[in-house]
């Protein structure tokens, strides 16, 4: 899908100079189809993913796992997959932000939540991925989640992963993740 954003010049919507907007290529369409493009042209990216899944579901697509990047994973998407009646999951990369998750020690944020794991010692080093991990199960917006965390070396960067499937290992997470890395990396 095709998207856009207004961006915060009002001289240049979009960028582009009145006359550039001017002469992009249009056809005469009926009044609504018109204003359903536009709608959808200016949707958040985050909308229309949920959308796009909906329409998958609607025409009979079934999927184990819905994976996505840091962008995508967000409240809204994680209470929409877990409210469908196909039995999917939700896999997805985390941003490091202010997101805050109901633990059984509070709330934290997902750099808290590492904090805590490593002072319990609660992180493990996997050898064949040749890095070291956390897990621990939360509550998104009263959506149960399962968290891990894990950065290769010891200066390495901490990164998420996001799952609605808490029966799943931090090894089978990872193996279906880099599914998604590999076909973005082929594109």
């Amino acid at each position: 899908s095709l998207h856009g954003e207004e961006g915060k010049d009002k001289q240049k919507v979009q960028g582009l100079t009145a006359k550039q907007r001017k002469a992009r290529y249009t056809e005469d369409h009926e009044g609504q189809a018109v204003k359903e493009r536009v709608d959808e042209y200016l949707m958040k990216k985050t909308d229309k993913a949920i959308d796009m899944v909906k329409y998958a579901i609607k025409r009979g697509v079934r999927f184990d796992y819905l994976l996505v990047d840091s962008w995508f994973t967000n409240t809204k998407l994680v209470r929409f997959i877990s409210s469908r009646h196909i039995k999917c999951h939700l896999l997805g990369m985390i941003k490091l932000g202010k997101t805050n998750y109901a633990t059984k020690h509070g709330k934290m944020n997902a750099k808290q939540i590492i904090k805590h794991l490593q002072k319990e010692k609660a992180c493990k080093h996997n050898k064949i991925l040749r890095c070291t991990y956390c897990t621990m199960d939360v509550k998104l917006d009263g959506v149960p989640v399962r968290l891990f965390f894990c950065k290769r070396g010891r200066k390495g960067n901490w990164n998420g992963l996001l799952t609605t499937d808490l029966s799943l290992s931090f090894l089978e997470a990872y193996r279906i993740y880099a599914r998604r890395w590999a076909t973005e990396v082929a594109y």
